[in-house]
């Protein structure tokens, strides 16, 4: 049984007035909810519904349930704009845009310190790399000229065929399979990065589900339970 006083307050006296371990009242389900797995939301200048995902924007705020099912249901009962009494844009954009930031804030670091260092250590990593890709260009451009031997005729090729023509038939083998299966994996993870860009941009606004209803980028792309990361 919740409270009546939780149920009349659906909002809060602004940011950081929330306590850890608190709970809160969900917009979307009715529900009393430890604040950790919640999202809480404001009403932008312009009247949109804004996640405040750090729990800092100024205003008072309301609260759903951190999960795909709870934000839509949200939106579809029109609960941002009871909850604020007021008119709020909050549409099914709000769904894909909240998982957005969340994911980006899962992804991103916590903050300019951290960004710089894996910005210098992503150099570092880079330089190593590319030096090792000289040394080896170096030594076999010495190799062929101190041996007299031919260069292919494309000389991209001259690592590969290197491999192939002077190593013994196991290594060469097993080094050949690595550089096909390195290929490989740049190849998968470029298509898999366009794929989900082709399908938010494109696919979405062709397909419908049946019932006119449109299907949302979040579904096409979406393979979880829907619950989003803390």
């Amino acid at each position: 049984m919740i409270p009546a006083a939780t149920q009349n307050e659906e909002l809060d006296a602004g940011p950081r007035k929330v306590a850890p371990g608190a709970e809160r009242f969900c917009a979307a389900t009715g529900v009393v909810t430890p604040v950790d797995v919640m999202i809480r939301f404001v009403v932008g200048p312009d009247g949109n519904a804004v996640p405040d995902l750090k729990r800092k924007l100024p205003g008072r705020g309301l609260w759903v349930t951190a999960t795909r099912e709870a934000l839509k249901l949200a939106v579809s009962r029109k609960a941002f704009a009871r909850g604020f009494k007021r008119q709020v844009t909050a549409g099914p954009e709000l769904v894909d845009g909240t998982e957005q930031l969340l994911v980006q804030r899962l992804l991103a670091a916590k903050n300019e310190r951290q960004s710089r260092a894996a910005l210098l250590s992503s150099w570092v990593v880079i330089f190593i790399q590319f030096t090792l890709f000289l040394i080896v260009g170096v030594c076999l451009f010495t190799l062929y000229k101190d041996n007299g031997w031919t260069p292919p005729a494309v000389t991209d090729s001259i690592y590969p065929r290197f491999i192939w023509d002077q190593l013994p038939p196991g290594l060469s083998g097993l080094i050949i399979a690595a550089i096909l299966a390195a290929a490989m994996s740049n190849l998968s993870a470029a298509l898999n990065s366009l794929t989900p860009s082709n399908l938010r941009s494109d696919a979405a606004s062709a397909l419908s589900t049946g019932k006119g209803t449109p299907i949302t980028p979040v579904e096409l792309t979406n393979t979880s339970d829907g619950r989003h990361p803390k």
